[in-house]
């Protein structure tokens, strides 16, 4: 009997658990593209020493490396992109041109027809559906989805040729929820047993477009997600993940943050997951003065406040020197820690 799993570098526990099993697994690493490797695929299109840090980022993974070529090759140039985001939309919106173009059927038909694959998917929390499910007269239509490469078949199965689009195009629809009320936006992520790994990637797709787009909605959802006690850790680690990455922190933005540090559940998690390497929190946290509190509490309230301050002393040296100057030959304990 064989089984497979599939594990992020960042799954310490479940990768413990698999290297106890010994000679009893096989483990298949799937390493990123180095920058030479790139360099050789794209250079037709585009310098790759013109792309930004987190375009570089992008490609490095197979599957964004894959999604940009088959774009190049097919419209001739380098797609202009700054994020996954914007990658899978150009992807989705390039193969429905492709269906009109080729096959002579309308983007309403091919579009109705892909949205009854989303909704079937989702509703049986699947990532495959039998083409039994799906209307009559569509037989043309998949396979020329097939053809151009949006969807795949095998026997009677029918899935997307990349999770992403997937993953997309719910992100798209809990976004729009989450537009709407927090409410809905909770009940589209579902119960417990229904917050899956696959609503982690449609929650970090949604949150992406509703911070893009309005802020006071992704503090609404995100508040929602962490505060409610029908959501799986899973989830809210991402929030806190989705955080971290965040430079420009809005006024609604700091009233979830502020509760988030009085929250004694919460705290630790946001200081461990969203704070640690962050500038731009933990500036805030420093003109709050929740730093300099922590560091005169001592105990584990110093040594997390001291752990924030080194992980980004090579990015913001200053703010250090600036937390730490009233501690200096305050005794030979606090000189040895500075």
């Amino acid at each position: 009997m064989y089984g497979f799993f599939s594990i992020a570098q960042s799954d310490i526990r479940f990768k413990n658990w698999i290297s106890e099993l010994g000679d009893d697994v096989k483990i298949i690493e799937l390493k990123n593209f180095n920058a030479d490797q790139i360099k050789r695929y794209i250079n037709d299109f585009e310098d790759y020493e013109q792309l930004n840090d987190d375009q570089k980022s992008i490609l490095t993974i197979p599957l964004w490396l894959g999604i940009y070529i088959d774009l190049s090759v097919n419209l001739g140039h380098a797609p202009k992109f700054t994020s996954k985001l914007e990658l899978i939309k150009i992807f989705i919106e390039n193969r429905f041109k492709q269906i009109n173009d080729h096959y002579n059927i309308s983007l309403n038909d091919s579009e109705n027809l892909f949205n009854k694959i989303i909704h079937l998917m989702n509703r049986s929390n699947k990532a495959t559906i039998s083409t039994n499910l799906l209307p009559n007269g569509s037989a043309e239509i998949i396979k020329s989805m097939i053809s151009v490469g949006l969807i795949s078949q095998q026997n009677r199965e029918i899935s997307f040729r990349h999770q992403a689009i997937y993953d997309y195009e719910l992100g798209k629809k809990l976004y729009i929820l989450g537009l709407e009320s927090a409410e809905e936006f909770l009940k589209e992520l579902g119960s417990k047993s229904q917050q899956t790994l696959l609503k982690r990637e449609h929650l970090r797709y949604a949150l992406t477009m509703l911070y893009e787009t309005d802020v006071r909605a992704f503090c609404r959802c995100i508040d929602a997600v962490l505060y409610h006690s029908n959501i799986r850790f899973h989830l809210k680690s991402l929030v806190f993940s989705t955080l971290h990455l965040i430079e420009n922190l809005t006024t609604p933005l700091k009233r979830v943050i502020d509760k988030i540090v009085i929250d004694t559940d919460l705290s630790p998690i946001f200081l461990r997951l969203s704070s640690r390497g962050s500038p731009s929190l933990i500036q805030y946290l420093s003109e709050q003065r929740y730093i300099n509190r922590w560091l005169t509490m001592g105990g584990e309230f110093e040594t997390q406040a001291l752990e924030l301050l080194r992980s980004i002393v090579e990015k913001t040296p200053s703010l250090l020197i600036t937390e730490l100057s009233n501690f200096v030959n305050q005794s030979p304990e606090w000189n040895q820690k500075i």
